[in-house]
Formats: structure tokens, C-alpha cells, sequence
């Protein structure tokens, strides 16, 4: 129980940490201008299909691309689907897709 508490005790500790380092960031406009530029423009890709539709989509981290089920419908669109950005131009070469069906009410 004690190396539980100690844990998360160190969790708690690093979420301040970060909390606080990001506050210092964020005061003043150009740094957070910055750090989105740095972090989180990087992240999201223009993805272009074989239909000649220009979707976004995001990397939640760099093993799982997000996008809406309009652009990536099925597995055989992913498969033929490229992804660019200022850093990326490249075919998608997913190993595996998942995606949310919609039920008739």
C-alpha cells in the first residue's frame, strides 16, 4: 500500500510541476504562440483520399491518427490515403483501423 501511495503521490507532484511549468508558459502570448506551433501544429495532418476529399485529422500519439468517419469511412480508404502537413508527406501505412458504426434508430 505504501508504494501505491508513493505512486501516485509522485504523479500528483508531477501534474503541479507541468501545471505550473505551463502557466509560466502560457502568460504571455508569444510563448504560447510558440509552444503551438511546437506541439500541437505538428500533430495535425491534412489527409487526402483516393475521392479527392481533404479531411484533418490528428495524432493522439505517433502510433494513432484520429479523424471524423467521413474521411476514412473504411479500411481500404485508409489504406489509400496520404497524409501531409509542413513535416509529413507520405502514403498512410496503417497496420489496422477501428471505427464507430452508426445504428438506425
Amino acid at each position: 500500500m505504501y508504494h501505491m501511495f508513493k505512486y501516485y503521490s509522485q504523479i500528483q507532484k508531477d501534474d503541479i510541476k507541468r501545471t505550473k511549468e505551463a502557466e509560466i508558459m502560457f502568460n504571455d502570448e508569444e510563448s504560447l504562440r510558440e509552444a503551438i506551433n511546437q506541439d500541437i501544429f505538428p500533430c495535425i495532418v491534412s489527409i487526402i483520399t483516393d475521392r479527392g476529399i481533404i479531411g484533418i485529422g490528428f495524432f493522439q500519439s505517433p502510433e494513432w491518427l484520429i479523424s471524423n468517419a467521413h474521411v476514412l469511412p473504411t479500411f481500404q480508404h485508409v489504406m489509400r490515403a496520404r497524409l501531409e502537413n509542413g513535416r509529413i508527406n507520405s502514403e498512410l501505412n496503417a497496420k489496422r483501423s477501428f471505427h464507430r458504426l452508426e445504428l438506425p434508430l
